[in-house]
C-alpha cells in the first residue's frame, strides 16, 4: 500500500472529531444502560467486573457491527456519486492503492472503536464492579485468576476485530458496486441481516455448518467469557476453535478485498 493514499485517508478521518465524540457518547450511555439493567444479575462481587465486561461487549458488538457495515458500505459510494472519486483517481493514485488506502482507514476506525468499547468498559467496570479471582460456585476456591481473566477478554477483542473486519470488507464491496450510497448501504445492510438469520437458524438445527458463517466470529467470542466468568471451565476454547475464528474472518474478508478491487478495476467511474 502506497504511504500517501493511506494519510491522505487518515487526515480525513481527524477533520470528524464531532462524529466520533458522538459515536463514543453513544458506546457510553449503551454501557451504562447495560449496567443499570443488570445490577441485580451482576452483584458487586469478586470477579464481577469481567461478566460486565463481556455482557458490554456483546451488546456493543451489534451496534458496531451494523455501523461498521454501512459505513463500508457508503464509503466509497458517497464519493462516487458525487465525482470526489474521480478528483482522487485523476491523481497519480492507482484504483487498487486509494481501495487498500481505504479499507485500511476503516480497519484504524474499526481499531479505534474496539479501544474506545474496552476503555469504556473497563472504566465503569472497574467503578461500581470487582476485578478478582473468579470462584466456581459448584467448587472450593477461585477457578481463574484476574490475570487469566483479562487474557480472556483481550483475545475475544482481538478475534472480535477479525470478524468485524470481515463485515467491513463486505460493505467495502457493496460499496463498489454501485454509485449509489443509499443502494449499497440497502443492500449492505439486507445481507447483513439475512447472513445473521442464517447464522440463527444454524446454531439452532445445523451446529456444524455455523462456523463457516461470517456473524458467528463477531458475537460468540464474549459468550465464553461470561460462561468463564460464572466459572464454568468447559468454556475455555480449544486450538480448533482458534484456528476456525482466525482463519474463517480471514478467509471472508481476504476474498470480499479481491472481489471489491476486480470490480473497481472495471468500474466507469464517470457514470
Amino acid at each position: 500500500m502506497k504511504s500517501r493514499p493511506f494519510r491522505m485517508e487518515l487526515f480525513k478521518l481527524s477533520r470528524k472529531p464531532i462524529a466520533l465524540l458522538s459515536v463514543l457518547v453513544l458506546l457510553a450511555l449503551c454501557k451504562a444502560a447495560l449496567l443499570a439493567v443488570h445490577a441485580p444479575i451482576l452483584p458487586d462481587e469478586e470477579g464481577s467486573a469481567f461478566a460486565y465486561l463481556a455482557q458490554s461487549a456483546s451488546m456493543t458488538m451489534v451496534l458496531w457491527w451494523f455501523l461498521l457495515l454501512c459505513l463500508a458500505a457508503a464509503s466509497i459510494s458517497n464519493e462516487r456519486s458525487r465525482g470526489i472519486l474521480r478528483m482522487h483517481l485523476s491523481r497519480p493514485v492507482g484504483r487498487g492503492a486509494f481501495l487498500f488506502a481505504r479499507v485500511g482507514a476503516l480497519l484504524v476506525v474499526l481499531a479505534l472503536l474496539l479501544a474506545a468499547d474496552a476503555a469504556v468498559g473497563v472504566l465503569l467496570a472497574s467503578l461500581f464492579r470487582n476485578f478478582g479471582d473468579v470462584a466456581d460456585p459448584a467448587l472450593q476456591g477461585p477457578q481463574f485468576s484476574a490475570s487469566a481473566m483479562a487474557f480472556g477478554i483481550l483475545r475475544c477483542y482481538l478475534l472480535t476485530f477479525l470478524g468485524l473486519a470481515a463485515a467491513l470488507a463486505m460493505g467495502v464491496l457493496f460499496s463498489v458496486l454501485t454509485a449509489n450510497p443509499v443502494t449499497a448501504i440497502a443492500w449492505a445492510a439486507g445481507t447483513g441481516l439475512v447472513t445473521e438469520g442464517v447464522r440463527r437458524v444454524f446454531e439452532i438445527s445445523m451446529g456444524a455448518y455455523v462456523h463457516y458463517v461470517p456473524t458467528q466470529y463477531i458475537f460468540i467470542h464474549f459468550d465464553q467469557i461470561k460462561s468463564l466468568s460464572h466459572g464454568f471451565s468447559i468454556a475455555v476454547p480449544g486450538s480448533s476453535y482458534l484456528l476456525l475464528s482466525i482463519g474463517i474472518p480471514l478467509a471472508y474478508f481476504l476474498t470480499f478485498i479481491l472481489v471489491a478491487h476486480k470490480v473497481l478495476q472495471r468500474a466507469d467511474i464517470g457514470e
